[in-house]
């Protein structure tokens, strides 16, 4: 079928199209709408049309069936002037402009520490349409919306999985340098790693020798390995220039501190005095002597 990607955006993206169909096309791909000589030969021919453009003082194109807009606008197609008999699709989607962006759809999740935090992360992310892994210290009886728990002895068969590393576990003997280096060299070299847990759970050296290198695709960290004093106003959180990499996103562990959130703490704790002056069962209990 005689198919004409007409414009500079269709003759840009053409070669991605072609490469996703099935179905052959007899193409010609036409960057300049101002080329008369191409144009007009090509729009006599042409059964499809894949572009944005469509001016009143085009050529004719009598065996025209379909204009395909390669855009979700079609603001800069002349209805009026359009041949009678076509159909005119668009295509949904951010328009091309500039370098794109990541995005989590259908990329799988994983999570280090599957507790509250944890869990109300998963329920996100699924929403999301992403796959979510999780690994734990001690046993988890109710997946939620982990598709598959891992005990930590077994972190090793979940990381290679991971797109990203969400890692929100408590500080202990178990966790303290469980991402190490050796561990980090399993990740994907374009996973992203988001500490919000401690900084101790992770190796500091290996990790910023990854992202420096290249190893690891990026890192959002809201936990750090050092902190200001009274006397050192001015320490860094790293003994390592994680803030001079351009994949790595810094924030001073407040990234989930919002008046919402602050609400919510505060109202938890006066909701756990009150069953404890009534008798009933509290919340969140750590551990009892």
């Amino acid at each position: 079928m005689k198919t004409l990607f007409l414009g500079g955006l269709a003759a840009r993206v053409a070669p991605r199209i072609l490469g996703k169909m099935t179905e052959k096309l007899d193409t010609t791909v036409l960057a300049e709408l101002t080329d008369m000589q191409r144009l007009i030969p090509a729009l006599a021919e042409a059964e499809i049309v894949v572009g944005h453009i469509w001016r009143s003082d085009f050529p004719e194109a009598p065996r025209l069936k379909l204009l395909q807009a390669a855009t979700a606008g079609v603001d800069m197609i002349d209805l009026p002037s359009l041949p009678r008999g076509i159909t005119l699709c668009n295509v949904f989607g951010h328009e091309p402009g500039g370098s794109p962006h990541g995005e989590v759809l259908g990329k799988t999740i994983g999570i280090v520490g599957y507790g509250r935090v944890g869990r109300e992360v998963a329920k996100r992310a699924v929403g999301f349409g992403c796959k979510v892994i999780a690994a734990n210290r001690s046993p988890v009886a109710d997946k939620g919306d982990a598709s598959e728990i891992y005990p930590l002895a077994e972190l090793d068969r979940m990381l290679p999985q991971c797109d990203v590393l969400l890692i929100a576990a408590g500080l202990g003997p178990e966790t303290r340098g469980l991402i190490d280096a050796r561990r980090l060299a399993l990740m994907k070299p374009t996973a992203l790693l988001i500490n919000i847990g401690r900084a101790a759970i992770v190796d500091e050296e290996a990790l910023y020798r990854a992202l420096s290198g290249n190893q690891l695709g990026g890192a959002a960290l809201d936990v750090w390995w050092q902190h200001w004093t009274p006397e050192q106003p001015d320490r860094r959180p790293s003994r390592f220039p994680f803030h001079e990499l351009s994949n790595v996103l810094m924030t001073p562990h407040c990234s989930g501190f919002t008046d919402g959130t602050a609400d919510r703490r505060w109202g938890d704790l006066a909701g756990n005095l009150d069953r404890f002056v009534r008798g009933d069962d509290l919340n969140s209990v750590v551990m009892r002597t």
